[in-house]
């Protein structure tokens, strides 16, 4: 029988910038489709096949996602992606449209989604990084044999994002591959805890991690 400990996310401050972010999606997403429908009619025929294939092509990808439940972040990804899309779009083809008020404000609310998956792109792969240089330490120097069958590893971020069908502290293709006993207990530590030990340095996040996680 494999246990975890499932250490939570607590930064109060993180938290909400990571709503307010959620609220800057929606509201570039929603400016967005405005200009399209306020300017149509000054787009070429291309111009507006083109826009109108992305907003409809957006749409499609949520269809699947329907009927299961539960509906949740990674099931909008796509249809995200490509609304930013058609915001820079949008910017792109500006000289078409006459209302600049509206390419200023598309263009800021395309940066400012941008950013936000950026952001969250790049969490997961700090934490990724950390993660493979601590399992590696603690693979390397079978620190699980004298920490009381202990393994560490960093917990991953945005998993309501991507789609993870295994446990954070037990997944078979790295117990196999690093041939990790399966009686080693697997134990998360925070990814913001360690963001900032460099991944070279195994020995100082195996400190930290045991530091942190009893």
């Amino acid at each position: 029988m494999y246990k975890c400990q499932v250490v939570s996310v607590k930064i109060v401050l993180f938290n909400k910038i990571s709503r307010l972010s959620n609220y800057l999606v929606i509201l570039c997403l929603g400016v967005s489709i405005i200009v399209f429908f306020c300017n149509y009619n000054l787009l070429n025929k291309d111009e507006f096949w083109i826009s109108l294939f992305l907003v409809l092509n957006a749409f499609a990808s949520i269809i699947p996602y329907i009927v299961v439940s539960p509906f949740g972040p990674r099931s909008m990804l796509c249809f995200y992606i490509l609304m930013v899309i058609f915001s820079f779009y949008l910017v792109a083809i500006s000289n078409s449209l006459t209302r600049k008020c509206f390419i200023i404000l598309i263009s800021c609310m395309a940066f400012l989604y941008g950013s936000f998956i950026l952001f969250k792109a790049n969490q997961i792969n700090v934490a990724k990084t950390r993660n493979s240089a601590l399992i590696e330490y603690q693979v390397k120097n079978k620190t699980y044999i004298a920490n009381n069958n202990r393994f560490y590893y960093v917990q991953i971020p945005n998993t309501d994002m991507w789609w993870n069908p295994r446990l954070q502290t037990h997944d078979d293709p790295i117990i196999s591959y690093y041939k990790i006993p399966n009686t080693t207990v697997g134990k998360l530590v925070p990814w913001y805890e360690v963001k900032n030990i460099s991944s070279n340095q195994g020995e100082l996040l195996f400190k930290k991690a045991k530091k942190l996680v009893k």
